[in-house]
């Protein structure tokens, strides 16, 4: 029984989204529902599609982003084709970067993956450590590898 849950976790969400625009909708909605849960759950205030806008090349990169005003920190999930073999399967890396509107450069966490619920999983607890323990990105990379 742990084996067939264990493959359903691995099967790739929305697998079509590059050639299907529903399919890519639905996967940029997922973000967007997963967000809106966790920032009403936590009171946290949140701006989505910050880089993204209105015109965007739907081309997973980035799927989702957002931007969390009150601890100056921003997210981007940059979902990959899941029949793409170079395609990273879960990475994080952590950058400066410069928003539009904010005075001072910010730090953002980047997340590479392949959408399936044991990345979407993955995503919630990264989620959770870079915001709630406002964890810097030293302290999240430190964390991170004791996590492995």
């Amino acid at each position: 029984m742990a084996n067939k849950k264990n493959k359903k976790e691995k099967d790739p969400l929305f697998p079509d989204f590059l050639d299907n625009e529903e399919q890519y909708d639905e996967a940029k909605d997922f973000w967007k529902e997963e967000i809106d849960e966790w920032s009403d759950a936590y009171d946290f205030p949140v701006e989505m599609n910050y880089q993204t806008g209105e015109e965007e090349d739907e081309d997973g990169n980035p799927i989702f982003d957002a931007y969390f005003p009150s601890h100056g920190k921003s997210l981007r999930i940059n979902q990959y084709d899941p029949d793409d073999e170079d395609a990273p399967e879960f990475d994080v890396s952590f950058e400066e970067t410069e928003l539009e509107g904010v005075d001072d450069p910010i730090d953002e966490m980047t997340i590479d993956l392949i959408l399936n619920e044991e990345n979407a999983r993955r995503t919630r607890h990264l989620l959770r450590s870079w915001t709630e323990a406002d964890m810097n990105p030293e302290q999240m990379e430190e964390w991170m590898e004791e996590e492995e």
